[in-house]
């Protein structure tokens, strides 16, 4: 059955600069968060192999992430 929703290149090709600007904007601040909001992820109980996957990062760079919040939070 196919799909009604536009492919990722679809998306992709309706951006505007506005667009970009503002995804830049939040990117900046997911940049800031990510390390406090993997960690929370984390000690909640949710696997690494999850959270990678989810945020299509590795394994490695998820332990990283983790390890470098903590280290600045002590």
């Amino acid at each position: 059955m196919p799909s009604n929703q536009p492919t990722r290149d679809e998306q992709a090709r309706a951006l505007t600069f506005a667009d970009a600007l503002r995804i830049r904007a939040e990117a900046a601040l997911l940049d800031a968060a990510l390390p406090r909001i993997v960690t929370e992820q984390r000690d909640a109980g949710r696997p690494v192999t999850a959270i990678a996957r989810d945020l299509d990062v590795t394994e490695s760079y998820v332990h990283r992430i983790i390890r470098q919040y903590r280290s600045a939070q002590q």
